[in-house]
């Protein structure tokens, strides 16, 4: 039987390489805010607190993990 991955890993901005991307902790795909294909990941669930984006969530395409990812708030200075 084949296991299907489901990963829920907490992913800090302010730990992404400068461009804001990083590797999936499942398969080590590169994600990165600039792919808006959809290919590699497609965003889930964005959550805004106070009018500003502080968290979303993703799913690898390619292991069907799921990430998600914090920190916007260091992004915005607050």
């Amino acid at each position: 039987m084949e296991k299907k991955p489901f990963i829920i890993d907490l992913r800090d901005l302010r730990t992404t390489d400068k461009e804001g991307a990083f590797k999936c902790p499942q398969c080590g795909v590169i994600i990165s805010p600039k792919d808006e294909t959809e290919e590699i990941y497609e965003v889930v669930m964005s959550k805004v607190k106070n009018s500003e984006l502080s968290e979303i969530v993703l799913k690898c395409n390619k292991c069907k993990s799921i990430i998600r990812v914090i920190g916007f708030e260091a992004l915005s200075g607050t």
